[in-house]
């Protein structure tokens, strides 16, 4: 399995390392939380998306959009527990603020900020209903361009700040 490091009883990784100027493996111990830090760093640097809609013209939108810009949508999601589930595979998500489990969107943008890295951009017709941003960066009023979405990933992804008026950022 890719990506499998078989704990020790301390709870450490045993990770595979390349010995110097041979050919031959052997395992060291490493510390789960860089592993983890570094796999967080790794989704965002990889352009992977995530959309949470339940509208699903508005999401293969969204995902015509990301793919012909070179991202991979790892999900479409339609409620907070498929939302959830998808999210430690993605760097980035996209998520809309009412969704078929009701008005639950800034809840999962938090928790996925929160618990798994993921940098959130809201694209919903309320933005009101966001609150204090329950971790996103920003948000993107529907109905939408593919200029504002391709201007909310590079926020999401790269940090680069949008030069137009279609993202209003929040953080």
């Amino acid at each position: 399995m890719p990506g499998f490091c078989p704990a020790t009883a301390d709870g450490r990784a045993r990770q595979p390392m390349r010995l110097p100027n041979t050919r031959f493996f052997c395992f060291r111990e490493v510390d789960l939380e860089q592993v983890c830090r570094n796999r967080v760093r790794y989704r965002a640097m990889t352009k992977t998306a995530l959309i949470v809609e339940d509208e699903i013209f508005v999401a293969l939108d969204l995902e015509r959009i990301l793919t012909e810009a070179g991202y991979t949508v790892t999900a479409i999601a339609a409620d907070r527990e498929t939302a959830l589930a998808a999210a430690p595979e993605c760097g980035i998500a996209f998520v809309d603020v009412n969704l078929r489990d009701g008005p639950t969107g800034p809840d999962i943008a938090a928790r996925m900020a929160r618990d798994y890295g993921v940098r959130c951009v809201f694209v919903t017709a309320n933005p009101t209903q966001i609150g204090d941003g329950g971790g996103a960066l920003g948000y993107i009023r529907k109905p939408f361009s593919d200029a504002a979405i391709l201007a909310a990933a590079r926020l999401a992804g790269e940090g680069v700040a949008p030069t137009n008026g279609d993202v209003v950022v929040l953080r």
